[in-house]
């Protein structure tokens, strides 16, 4: 049984009618404050790295060809090319940029 659904039914009286989102990504935070319920869309704009991450920044990785760093972002399922960039710090820029613009929750990619 996941607790946070459990948690949030004992308060609000009611089972959570979608995705539960652990705002800090910690899950075994169930604090009421760090739960939300959310849709799928939504859930996927707040998660974590993922384990593979090898330039420490979602959406941001070495393209080997051309010597620079790429940015990209996923949105509705489709997959938008943000460019080339000299350092990675101007790709994670961009991408950051991109993230607000996209309404991503600022708390994605980080870790839990």
């Amino acid at each position: 049984m996941k607790t946070h659904r459990v948690a949030w039914a004992l308060h609000y009286g009611e089972w959570p009618a979608g995705n539960m989102d652990h705002i800090n990504h910690d899950r075994q935070d169930n604090r009421l404050s760090n739960l939300r319920v959310v849709t799928t869309q939504e859930n996927n704009k707040n998660r974590s790295a993922m384990g593979d991450n090898t330039s420490g920044h979602m959406g941001v990785g070495f393209h080997k060809q051309t010597g620079k760093w790429r940015a990209y972002i996923g949105v509705d399922g489709r997959q938008i090319y943000l460019g080339l960039f000299d350092s990675l710090d101007l790709a994670v820029v961009e991408r950051k940029r991109a993230e607000k613009k996209y309404g991503f929750h600022s708390n994605h990619g980080s870790a839990a």
